[in-house]
């Protein structure tokens, strides 16, 4: 007799489930998100996650839930990339100083939400 979903012991998945940690792309978005917070010490590596999140967004093979990560890591470098250069090319001014502090608040809040979801397993 197959258990089915409701028979499910609790933090145990069912047999209709899809275990996201079974994705190949899994293990290489944490990579991302964590080059990705280590940017803020370490800028380089922030735009090396923006490019592995570039690279294997569109690659075959991957899951959804790696896939969704994947294109949430690029889009958070690139607005970040097109924010800091706007923040920059005004900065001669007071507001490119609040571009680039809202900037740097909204990419803090978007690495922060993504490691977030990641490490429970959902999608962004």
């Amino acid at each position: 007799m197959q258990a089915d979903a409701s028979n499910s012991p609790v933090g145990q998945p069912s047999n209709n489930s899809v275990d996201v940690k079974q994705d190949p792309g899994h293990q290489t978005a944490m990579v991302a998100y964590i080059l990705l917070a280590a940017g803020f010490v370490f800028g380089i590596t922030f735009i090396i996650g923006g490019i592995i999140g570039l690279i294997k967004k569109d690659e075959s093979g991957y899951g959804e839930f790696s896939k969704k990560h994947f294109e949430f890591i690029w889009r958070t470098f690139l607005f970040s990339a097109i924010w800091s250069v706007v923040g920059l090319i005004t900065s001669f001014i007071f507001i490119g100083y609040v571009v680039l502090v809202g900037n740097f608040i909204w990419t803090l809040y978007r690495v922060i939400k993504g490691m977030l979801k990641f490490f429970d397993d959902k999608t962004v």
